[in-house]
């Protein structure tokens, strides 16, 4: 006759291969957490303009629409932590429209960007540009309405 809770068969290969478990998976946590104290998080960036203004003149008169002539903005990019210049970070200037330029820094973490093909709208007396920064190890910086140009 079968009476519950006295068959004993189940448990004879049960806690060995309990600690063989217990064991693989000390392992494959040791080898996650080793993994992860070798990857850093990514930086932050810090964006300062060259000449310590975002106001550019479109030297555009009256109220009609009209293309603002080339200009040019200098950037300074820097890492926000230790305030050291990031060589080969990407400034993309966009602007009204879809115009706008993007160049890499140089070693001083300095680029120049002209910027083209932006639009002033007729009736319209200034108009916002956005800045965006990206550079391998850091989070991509976007400043929008970085930048003002006006009529």
């Amino acid at each position: 006759m079968f009476r519950l809770g006295r068959d004993e068969r189940g448990i004879e290969g049960l806690p060995m291969k309990l600690i063989i478990v217990v064991v693989i998976a000390g392992a494959v946590l040791a080898a996650v957490l080793a993994m992860l104290n070798s990857v850093s998080p990514p930086g932050d960036l810090s964006v300062s303009f060259r000449d310590g203004t975002n106001f550019y003149d479109a030297g555009i008169s009256g109220s009609s629409g009209a293309t603002v002539d080339p200009f040019t903005v200098e950037v300074v990019v820097t890492d926000a932590d230790s305030g050291d210049p990031v060589e080969g970070a990407t400034v993309t200037i966009t602007g009204y429209s879809g115009g706008g330029s993007s160049n890499p820094t140089d070693g001083s973490g300095v680029t120049s960007v002209t910027v083209n093909n932006v639009e002033m709208p007729a009736n319209t007396n200034q108009i916002k540009l956005d800045v965006e920064v990206s550079a391998g190890g850091y989070h991509t910086l976007t400043l929008e309405d970085a930048i003002t140009v006006v009529r």
